[in-house]
């Protein structure tokens, strides 16, 4: 009977595991017809890729990801485009197509750069935006089906009315290869190695292609086609030795298949130089050409700074100007840039009549999730629908690298920007090329930790100044050096005045004699740096504070909070006096107020202590920093009063007071035992 009962339950299971299993059998049978068809696609990309870098061999001079974004804006074409193209547009329409045209003129520049007259068409920018429309209306008036196809006409037609030979000759084999050895060389010394396999001229981005764990083997491929159909110029690929070794031995094989393609006859134009700086599978290319590049034979970092200068200041790429701020980590370099350096910059370049500023401030904070194309966006925006007479002539970009920023990244966005002239997100393949009219100002904020902290946080890198600025060779080379120095690097507002007032007070001696209540802020520059610089002096009341701005801002602040307690106490004091009750300060007037002042002097001196601060992750909360004077804020404040009041030493932190008052009872009654009384406190 059990087996009876039991064998519906059985057959429900079963019924349920076999539809389960017939809808995994049908989503595996639609996932593999999916994979099948993409591809499908794959392979027909891939072929129709072939067919257009065949026809139109300039838009190898693009990346893959650049080809697919200039793809993408000619599968989504706004409808204004197509009513101003058709010549029923509106006014509404210009400001879209003006747009539209914008996105398309970095891909046109740098698919023709290297063909004759576009670098003077930069300078003219109505008329390169007059050939695009014209080539824009061909192919709209032809429309096809295939968007490559509609995106390669487009080329076509931007290519003949620039009167540039679209059709191109591919000769494989023209190139001379060689391998260049160059172990372990610093960032600086890869741009000295770079420039010099290219004979010192400024490459373009065609030229170069820098080899990471991430380089696949499309880009590979597609940098062998761009050398055989351009072999009249240099090439290197750097850092061989960092592909995956999937794409080392595609590399390899591409390698191979040029040099087996020679034509004999045929003669060699260019060289296509492979740097390699490890020896990480540099075995297997021993067949070709060595030459090994000794570190020490590069000439030194000045005399190549002057050279990359000259190279840079003889061609066409956007001027600029790039500024390093060094100093200690708190020491104000921030302060410096945006108070002083970016405000005389402004004083230089004025507002026009109309009210349009010339300059435009950037900041940003080169950290961890530092991305360039934030930079692209902000530039994009800053310039979308505005007139030319209203764009700005000068960009100030101030860049405040963390000691923990992706270095390689940042370094890259300058080489992109300094030596290529453009705007890029490769992973995005947005492109934007930077405008000549436009200077741009670079102040680039290096930091410098001190050897406490780097111990404290266990750090495994260096960071001092000189390592993290190798890290950034361009800025080291053209870059000029300014160093925050030693004075005080913070405005001067009505907290610094009011506590430089007190301070002068205390240092002459003056300030019973004078009513604190009223007492009024010491509103001279000059006089407050003074007194400022006086009690940070060595020796003198908080000499322990650090020179860095951070400690000697928190120091001032401290003062203030204490300064206004003693103008409470003050006019409280005097209230006492004149109502003629008994005085509850046990010492003189003048001594009282110096006193205090003394006391808390001393008390900020050990809070903004610099080798107290650096224990603390968060030095800038004050609640902690009293654990060496036993108390928090307000609890310290009474304290100081109750010493003041009854005689006692303020130095003397309450625990250890505490100490001393057990210490004194247990002798009192040794003394109790002895015979001898102890004198009472109003006795003494």
């Amino acid at each position: 009977s059990s087996s009876s009962s039991s064998s519906p339950h059985h057959d429900e299971g079963d019924v349920v595991l076999r539809a389960r299993l017939l809808r995994w059998q049908t989503l595996v049978s639609e996932l593999s017809k999916s994979v099948i068809s993409l591809r499908s696609c794959l392979s027909q990309w891939q072929k129709d890729l072939s067919r257009v870098y065949r026809s139109h061999p300039f838009l190898l001079l693009l990346s893959h990801n650049q080809l697919l974004q200039l793809v993408s804006y000619f599968q989504t074409v706004p409808i204004a485009v197509l009513t101003i193209l058709s010549g029923k547009g509106q006014a509404s329409d210009k400001t879209q197509y003006a747009r539209f045209v914008s996105n398309l003129i970095p891909y046109v520049i740098m698919c023709f750069r290297s063909g004759g007259g576009v670098d003077n068409l930069l300078e003219d920018g109505p008329h390169l935006r007059v050939v695009i429309h014209k080539a824009l209306k061909d192919i709209f008036q032809n429309d096809g089906n295939n968007i490559l196809d509609t995106t390669c006409t487009f080329m076509g037609n931007v290519a003949k009315y620039l009167g540039i030979k679209a059709q191109h000759k591919f000769k494989k084999g023209s190139l001379r290869y060689k391998l260049v050895k160059a172990l372990y060389p610093s960032a600086s010394q890869l741009v000295q190695l770079i420039f010099r396999l290219l004979d010192y001229g400024v490459p373009l981005p065609s030229q170069v292609l820098f080899c990471t764990s991430k380089t696949t083997e499309e880009d590979i491929r597609l940098f062998f086609m761009r050398t055989a159909a351009f072999p009249d110029i240099s090439y290197v690929i750097v850092n061989v030795d960092k592909l995956a070794p999937a794409v080392r031995e595609s590399l390899l094989a591409q390698q191979y298949e040029s040099m087996q393609q020679v034509d004999q006859d045929q003669m060699e134009t260019g060289e296509a130089f492979l740097l390699f700086t490890d020896n990480e599978g540099i075995e297997v290319f021993n067949f070709l050409p060595t030459e090994e590049v000794l570190l020490s034979e590069l000439t030194e970092d000045s005399a190549f700074a002057k050279t990359l200068q000259q190279s840079l200041s003889g061609s066409t790429l956007p001027r600029h100007h790039v500024h390093y701020v060094s100093g200690r980590c708190g020491d104000g370099k921030s302060w410096h840039i945006m108070k002083n350096l970016i405000p005389d910059l402004e004083d230089e370049f004025p507002a026009t009549s109309e009210g349009h500023k010339q300059v435009e401030v950037l900041s940003i904070s080169v950290n961890e999730d530092f991305e360039s194309y934030n930079i692209i966006k902000w530039y994009s925006d800053l310039v979308a629908n505005r007139l030319e007479s209203t764009k700005p002539k000068h960009i100030a970009l101030h860049l405040n690298v963390s000691c923990f920023a992706p270095f390689a990244v940042l370094a890259q966005f300058l080489w992109d920007f300094l030596i290529y002239g453009i705007f890029t997100n490769e992973r995005a393949g947005l492109l934007e090329i930077v405008p000549k009219e436009v200077v741009w100002h670079f102040f680039v904020e290096v930091p410098n930790i001190p050897a406490p902290y780097v111990q404290m946080e266990r750090l495994k890198v260096d960071v001092s100044c000189l390592s993290l600025l190798n890290k950034l060779p361009l800025v080291q080379y053209l870059g000029d050096d300014i160093r925050v120095g030693e004075t005080v690097p913070f405005d001067l507002d009505e907290k610094v005045y009011d506590v430089c007032a007190f301070l002068k007070c205390y240092r002459e001696g003056t300030m019973p004699k004078t009513n604190l209540a009223d007492l009024k802020p010491l509103l001279d520059n000059n006089a407050c740096r003074l007194e400022l610089q006086i009690i940070w002096a060595p020796g003198k009341p908080c000499c322990d504070v650090g020179k860095e701005k951070v400690h000697r801002a928190l120091c001032v602040s401290l003062l203030w909070q204490r300064v206004q307690w003693i103008r409470g106490a003050y006019a409280e004091d005097l209230i006492l006096r004149k109502q003629q009750y008994e005085s509850r300060i046990t010492i003189s007037n003048r001594s009282y107020y110096e006193v205090v002042m003394s006391v808390f002097l001393s008390e900020v001196n050990v809070m903004c202590d610099k080798r107290r601060l650096l224990h603390h992750r968060d030095w800038a909360d004050g609640n902690h920093i009293y654990t060496s004077l036993g108390e928090s804020s307000g609890e310290h404040l009474r304290y100081t009063l109750k010493c003041l009041q009854f005689g006692c030493s303020p130095a003397v932190p309450p625990d250890q007071q505490q100490q001393q008052q057990q210490q004194q009872a247990s002798s009192s009654s040794l003394l109790l035992k002895s015979g001898v009384v102890p004198l009472t406190a109003r006795e003494a």
